[in-house]
């Protein structure tokens, strides 16, 4: 159990069922990966509009961090994907219990020296659709690629190294 599960404990516990066991929060963030397929003609403009000072296109961000997601885009994984990345800079939780895989959108306030949080489900996968975890990843040690009974998959940063091995260990 990591500090951060428990610090978000009192505000994840009233969203559970009576008898569902909470294992596990940690802090996620999308993986840099692209998330569609890479276009030779889109490419090749983007590598001249990179002389320009332009985006440096899929391939490039590709070849670095591989895929965030794989399916189409009713898939798990693009769902998932869809939900932490829709956050744009405001924190977001993801929460895995014996029943399911909740990503939560976490508020924090301080005050007088007390940390409260409030979170606020953004999305909720049945634990039956969640079907593996994986690390992936060398520089980025925190990267957990999560696998779904549909086929797809979703690359996530999580808080920290040790927050990744308790998922993957826990799924």
């Amino acid at each position: 159990m990591t500090a951060y599960t428990e610090a978000l404990r009192p505000a994840v516990t009233p969203l559970l069922a009576e008898d569902e066991e909470l294992l596990l929060v940690t802090p996620v963030t999308t993986d840099g990966g692209t998330t569609e397929d890479v276009d030779v003609r889109d490419e090749v403009r983007n590598l001249a509009g990179v002389l320009l000072v332009a985006h440096p296109g899929e391939l490039l961000r590709r070849a670095t961090f591989g895929r965030a997601v794989r399916g189409p885009a009713s898939a798990t994984a693009a769902r998932v994907h869809a939900a932490v990345d829709g956050r744009k800079g405001e924190s977001a939780s993801l929460a895995l219990t014996g029943r399911r895989l909740l990503l939560l959108a976490v508020t924090t306030t301080a005050a007088r020296g007390a940390v409260t949080y409030a979170v606020e489900p953004l999305l909720e996968v049945p634990r039956a659709a969640l079907t593996g975890a994986g690390r992936r990843g060398v520089v980025l040690r925190q990267r957990v690629v999560l696998h779904f009974a549909d086929g797809s998959s979703c690359a996530l940063l999580v808080g920290l190294p040790s927050h990744a091995r308790a998922l993957v260990a826990a799924v």
